[in-house]
């Protein structure tokens, strides 16, 4: 038996693989099946994030199957150079690929170090796999032990303070660059959990003038009934309040920018040539990166605020570090596990 995986994340590709990526999340049973179908004999499991991307594969030795043929099948798939994919994903096998999940699950390889998130969303992949029949034995006991030990970790690790979304170092990033927000008329694009906690995090910092802007008007105003300083703008009256605004910070869910550099350039005389700082938190981008270009915009998307979450992360994995014998603990539980359902030990790195 042989265990592969294959992935990348934030640290390893740029910005535009990432937003690959995202795509590819959304294609998870194509890629559950497509695998599953080519290599009859092997369980199966994706992992898909806004950051991460990983296929997990347990194969027995006797099917010829390897990382360079999981690349290959990807980088065809995304029209990305082979040589791309090799540079900007990682591959682990056995003990290192099980260490790796493990570490994962507890929030100690994530953008957010310790963040809430990631035990569900390997949750959902493995619950997904099973539903779609790509799993047995093997990867069942792996996931289900993973799940056991982020529990775990939850409980007994403190790092319950500090940031724990995007949108949350967002503002603090606001905070930075204004020191006060005074008088400064913040729009926020997107109504969804990223957005609640923009909004949430402004307020709490003394923003006083937030408007909210999303395509379904009914889910912004329900944001709007919890926060009634919030105004609601609508959809349409996007243009009039990009006039307005000192600040924008988008977190949309979309496949396309919705604001182009056309739609930027137009505003400067209109806005009497102010400052305009953008945030754009969407993955895929909501903002056409070529803003960036114009003199009077100051665009940031995901990359700068990687700066900012370094010190919290700092204190947070200093406390994770004390927990990394739990790793070790239930690397080998599991692989003792596996050493007695075959019939000689399979796992020796």
């Amino acid at each position: 038996m042989s265990l592969i995986l294959v992935g990348t994340n934030y640290r390893f590709s740029p910005l535009e693989l990432r937003e690959w990526i995202i795509a590819n999340n959304k294609q998870a049973e194509y890629w559950l099946e497509y695998f599953k179908r080519k290599f009859a004999d092997i369980e199966i499991v994706i992992l898909g994030t806004c950051n991460r991307f990983e296929i997990y594969i347990r194969k027995p030795l006797a099917v010829k199957l390897d990382a360079k043929d999981i690349l290959y099948s990807l980088a065809q798939e995304g029209n990305f150079p082979v040589e791309q994919f090799h540079q900007n994903f990682y591959c682990y096998r056995n003990s290192q690929a099980i260490r790796h999940l493990f570490r994962v699950s507890c929030a100690m390889d994530s953008m957010l170090i310790g963040e809430h998130q990631i035990s569900g969303q390997v949750k959902k992949a493995y619950m997904l796999a099973q539903e779609k029949g790509t799993v047995s034995s093997y990867l069942a006991r792996l996931f289900e032990t993973s799940l056991k030990l982020a529990k775990r970790m939850r409980t007994e690790a403190n790092i319950s303070t500090g940031h724990f979304s995007l949108g949350s170092v967002a503002v603090e990033f606001i905070t930075r660059t204004f020191g006060q927000f005074g008088q400064k008329k913040i729009l926020v694009i997107g109504a969804g959990k990223m957005g609640r906690t923009v909004i949430t995090n402004l307020i709490i910092n003394g923003a006083k003038f937030v408007t909210l802007i999303n395509r379904d008007i009914l889910r912004a105003k329900e944001i709007g009934k919890s926060l009634p300083t919030v105004q609601i703008g609508s959809w349409d009256n996007l243009s009039e309040n990009l006039i307005s605004s000192d600040v924008i910070i988008s977190c949309l869910s979309t496949d396309e920018p919705i604001l182009r550099y056309s739609d930027i350039n137009v505003l400067k005389e209109m806005r009497n040539n102010r400052p305009l700082l953008i945030i754009d938190l969407g993955l895929p981008r909501n903002i056409d990166s070529r803003v960036g270009e114009l003199p009077w915009v100051h665009l940031y998307d995901l990359n700068v605020l990687e700066d900012i979450l370094a010190e919290q992360n700092r204190k947070r994995r200093e406390e994770l570090a004390k927990y990394e014998y739990l790793i070790d603990v239930y690397v080998d539980e599991y692989i003792n596990w596996l050493n007695q359902k075959t019939i000689s030990p399979v796992i020796c790195e």
